[in-house]
C-alpha cells in the first residue's frame, strides 16, 4: 500500500511529539507542585485574635467542641475548627473566664458575622466574641444565650 506524503508526514509527526513527550515532558510533577505553592502564596493569610467569654450562667467546665466561623460581608470566612488551645495553656470554657485563640485564614473585610458551632453534652453557653484583627478596631458580638448542640 502505497501512502501520499500527507499520511507519511502526520504519522511521522505524531510519532516525534509521543517521543518528544516520553523523553523530555513539558511539565514535570516538580514543576507542577511549584505552580500550585505560587498560587497558594498569592492567597493572603492573616491573623486573628479571638476572645471567647464563657457565661455565667455556663456550667463549671465545659468539654463541649467548640467551632467558630468568621464572616464578611462578601459571603467569606475563616472556620476555626474545635477551639482547644487557648493561648494561655489552660483548657478552655471555665463559666465567667474569657479564653484567647489565635486564628489565622484568609483576610477578610469587615467582619460583620460570627457563627458558633457547639458539640457536646454539656451546654455551654457563650457571653460575648471578640475578634481583633491586624490594623483595624475589634468587633464583638454578644451572646449570652444556650448554642443548639449541631
Amino acid at each position: 500500500v502505497k501512502k501520499t506524503p500527507m499520511e507519511v508526514f502526520t504519522l511521522s509527526s505524531i510519532l516525534l511529539l509521543l517521543f518528544l513527550s516520553i523523553t523530555n515532558p513539558i511539565l514535570a510533577l516538580s514543576d507542577q507542585s511549584l505552580i500550585s505553592s505560587v498560587l497558594h502564596d498569592k492567597e493572603e493569610t492573616c491573623p486573628y485574635t479571638v476572645i471567647v467569654t464563657t457565661s455565667c450562667f455556663s456550667p463549671d467546665w465545659s468539654r463541649d467542641q467548640i467551632t467558630i466561623s468568621l464572616g464578611d460581608a462578601d459571603g467569606n470566612q475563616v472556620v476555626a475548627p474545635r477551639l482547644e488551645e487557648p493561648l494561655s495553656g489552660r483548657g478552655g470554657f471555665k463559666k465567667c473566664s474569657s479564653d484567647t485563640f489565635q486564628v489565622k485564614g484568609q483576610c477578610l473585610k469587615t467582619i460583620c458575622s460570627v457563627y458558633i458551632y457547639r458539640s457536646g453534652p454539656d451546654g455551654w453557653i457563650p457571653e460575648t466574641v471578640e475578634i481583633y484583627e491586624e490594623g483595624s478596631k475589634s468587633v464583638k458580638f454578644d451572646f449570652n444565650k444556650n448554642v443548639p448542640e449541631n
